[in-house]
């Protein structure tokens, strides 16, 4: 299993607005202190790019072989932490953009 905590960029914040939905904390990440808590009663299932967890990209090699897609390098403006190929960014450029509807995606 592999889980991805809030970041509340604008858009993601109004979603959650109209969705008449609301958050327990106003800073764009949700506090340290409570995602190492749900990390470790989640049982410590896979994450990306968050300090003290062990990091496993978003997009991996395998992923890359999964979607049918060629891996690409890392982006220079990731995160220091972040292990995940470029292809993260290119995929969700891609349309179309998913049915799933998520109001915590980052995608706008």
């Amino acid at each position: 299993m592999r889980i991805s905590f809030v970041d509340l960029y604008p858009h993601v914040k109004e979603r959650f607005k109209n969705a008449k939905i609301e958050l327990p904390f106003d800073t764009f990440h949700m506090p340290l202190d409570v995602r190492m808590k749900a990390w470790k009663e989640l049982g410590e299932p896979e994450v990306c790019c968050e300090p003290d967890m062990e990091n496993v990209p978003c997009v991996s090699q395998l992923d890359c072989e999964i979607l049918g897609v060629e891996p690409s390098n890392k982006l220079k403006k990731q995160r220091s932490l972040c292990g995940c190929l470029a292809n993260k960014v290119e995929l969700c450029t891609q349309p179309p953009k998913c049915t799933y509807g998520c109001l915590y995606c980052y995608w706008k």
